[in-house]
């Protein structure tokens, strides 16, 4: 079995491309803050879904480019439990750990915000993807100091070959306060 990238978006700076063209681009002001990125993502795209604002940025940008990639595939041809998705970043949650610090490390005003962590880690991010399109299949979180296709595109086509997998979400989906970058793919099993 070979593998077979039906769609691909990328996410990086302030532009989102789809199948390597421009599609939508942000005119940030003086100081590009990434959530600011994220909303026009959001409202560009009319997308509703009312648990996206509850999300950190790292699963907001997860699920906005899983959006954006799946209206161009017809994924009735899948059956919900054959559609994985793996997923690679540098950072896993960070910037929203980087957040939670700030509650606890003061001893004089301590004070552990829960809250943080209520739609945060990559393991939401999948989630919510799933809950959103009705996927049931396997899903695998890596972290690495940076993106490896040929790691990512091996993993896919391990899965194909070893369950009953026929199509992945995968990619790499990476953030920081200041920086983001995702670039997925839509991939189905074909045989030869």
């Amino acid at each position: 079995m070979e593998t077979g990238i039906l769609n691909k978006v990328e996410i990086i700076k302030n532009k989102v491309f789809i199948n390597d063209k421009l599609d939508f681009e942000f005119k940030p002001d003086d100081n590009f803050l990434v959530s600011k990125f994220l909303k026009s993502i959001y409202k560009n795209y009319n997308i509703k879904y009312p648990k996206y604002f509850k999300m950190d940025n790292l699963s907001k940008l997860g699920f906005l480019s899983a959006e954006i990639l799946l209206k161009g595939v017809d994924i009735s041809n899948y059956k919900s439990e054959d559609i994985a998705q793996i997923y690679i970043n540098s950072e896993a949650t960070f910037e929203t750990d980087a957040k939670f610090y700030e509650t606890i490390k003061d001893p004089g005003n301590f004070f552990p915000s829960p809250a943080i962590f209520v739609y945060t880690l990559p393991n939401i991010m999948m989630g919510e993807i799933s809950i959103r399109n009705g996927f049931k299949g396997e899903n695998t979180f890596y972290v690495s100091e940076s993106f490896d296709k040929d790691f990512l595109l091996d993993s896919v086509s391990i899965l194909f070959k070893n369950t009953k997998t026929t199509a992945c979400l995968a990619g790499w989906i990476d953030l920081t306060k200041y920086d983001l970058h995702s670039e997925i793919y839509f991939i189905s099993a074909k045989t030869n």
